[in-house]
C-alpha cells in the first residue's frame, strides 16, 4: 500500500497552484501530476488483479499458513477470502485516487465517496447477514460491493473532472501512455522505505491473527474486532 503515499507525494511536489509560477511551469507541473496519477492508477490495477489472482488460486494454502486448521473455519474463511479478492483491484484504485486528491489538498472528495461506501457496507451487512442469514458470505459481499462502488465512482469522477475556473488545482485522470522509467524509479524509491514499514506491520498483524485463529472462531472474531478498533 505504498502507492497512495507515493501518489500523494508526487502530486504535491508538482503543485501548480503556487504563486509566482510562469505559464510554462504551470503546464509542466500539471502534466507531471497527471502522469503520476495515470501511472499510479495503472500500477494499482495491475497489482490489484495480481493480488486477487493469488488469493483466488492459493486461498487454501494462505489460510492454512495463517493458522486456519478447523474444517468449519476453513470453509467460511475460504468463501470470505475469495469473495473479498474480487474487490481488491477496486480498493487499490480507490486508495490511489484518494492519495491523488490529498496531494491536491482535496480531502472532501474522498471523505464523501468513502463515507457513502461505508454506509452501503453497513446497510449490506445488516440486510445480508442479519435479515437474509448469509453469514460470512453476506459480510464479504457487502464489503466487496462497497469497494467496487468506491473505486468505480472515484475512477469515473477523476476522469470527467474539468479544469473549472473556481478550482484550477484539480488534476484530471487521463491516460498518459505506459509508465516511464523515471516514474517507475520514483515509485520504487518511495516503496523502499514505506514498503519495509508496511511489510513489518503486516507481519506482526499476521502473527497475531495466526495465534488468534488457533484459539477458535470466537477468539478470532474478537481479535478482528479489536484490531480494527485499534
Amino acid at each position: 500500500y505504498f502507492l497512495p503515499i507515493a501518489t500523494t507525494n508526487l502530486v504535491a511536489s508538482n503543485s501548480f497552484t503556487a504563486d509566482g509560477l510562469s505559464k510554462e511551469e504551470v503546464e509542466y507541473r500539471r502534466e507531471e501530476s497527471e502522469k503520476a496519477v495515470s501511472c499510479a492508477t495503472f500500477l494499482a490495477v495491475i497489482s490489484g488483479v495480481a493480488m486477487a489472482s493469488v488469493l483466488l488460486k492459493y486461498s487454501n494454502g494462505l489460510l492454512a499458513l495463517a493458522g486456519c486448521s478447523s474444517v468449519s473455519l476453513m470453509t467460511h474463511a475460504r468463501s470470505y477470502l475469495r469473495i473479498r479478492a474480487f474487490g481488491l483491484p477496486f480498493a487499490m484504485v480507490g486508495t490511489v485516487l484518494q492519495g491523488a486528491s490529498l496531494g491536491q489538498q482535496d480531502s472532501m472528495t474522498p471523505l464523501k465517496i468513502f463515507g457513502v461506501a461505508g454506509l452501503l457496507n453497513l446497510i449490506g451487512d445488516i440486510v445480508l447477514t442479519l435479515q437474509l442469514g448469509w453469514g460470512t458470505t453476506g459480510a464479504a459481499v457487502a464489503t466487496m460491493a462497497s469497494q467496487v462502488f468506491a473505486g468505480t465512482y472515484f475512477l469515473l469522477k477523476s476522469i470527467i473532472r474539468k479544469k473549472e475556473s473556481t478550482n484550477e488545482g484539480i488534476v484530471q485522470l487521463t491516460w498518459k501512455g505506459w509508465p516511464s522509467k523515471k516514474l517507475l524509479k520514483n515509485f520504487a524509491t518511495m516503496a523502499g522505505t514505506v514498503g519495509l514499514r508496511s511489510i513489518s506491520a503486516m507481519s506482526g498483524y499476521s502473527l497475531m491473527t495466526k495465534v488468534a485463529s488457533s484459539m477458535g472462531s470466537l477468539s478470532l472474531a474478537a481479535h478482528q474486532v479489536t484490531l480494527q478498533v485499534w
